[in-house]
């Protein structure tokens, strides 16, 4: 029969797979709930006025959705190499929380160069300027999380 430390070690170990787990999961899914809901910039599918605005020569369509990363600690303030806009790469990017400690800060961030306009929906240049149709793709996703961590402790009750 197992020592009592032992006993206690073995529930310390399951417990700690579990909370990792639900970490992991509410990160990644926060994380696919981003790139879902995130615009592709599809130049084409754009209104007659903004096709007429002709963005600037650095725009990358899918820039908004493929910038998206993942750092723990503290807030990456780099820029992904790689655009992809399926959003595949923001996605490998949130894996990376899989390698982090549990109980540390997870990050999801985009450091393209108007993340904050398509957020808030505000121009911090121009005024009396506002997108139409304010995508708020954090605000959303962050409205699901309650739902992502239900789901997470849900999967992770059946971890032993």
């Amino acid at each position: 029969m197992p020592t009592f430390a032992e006993q206690i070690a073995k529930h310390v170990a399951k417990y700690q797979r579990q909370l990792a787990h639900v970490t992991q999961g509410t990160v990644i899914m926060v994380g696919k709930a981003l790139v879902e809901r995130s615009p592709v910039g599809k130049w084409s599918k754009w209104s007659e006025m903004g096709q007429g605005l002709n963005p600037m020569p650095p725009y990358v369509a899918g820039e908004f959705v493929g910038s998206w990363a993942y750092s723990n600690g503290t807030v990456g303030k780099d820029y992904p190499a790689t655009i992809d806009a399926s959003g595949y790469k923001s996605m490998e990017r949130f894996m990376e929380v899989k390698a982090a400690p549990t109980a540390a800060r997870h990050f999801l961030y985009n450091n393209s160069p108007y993340a904050w306009v398509m957020e808030t929906g505000v121009h911090p240049l121009i005024k009396n300027w506002r997108l139409v149709s304010g995508n708020h793709p954090v605000q959303l996703a962050l409205m699901d999380s309650k739902m992502f961590v239900r789901t997470a402790v849900a999967q992770a009750r059946n971890i032993s």
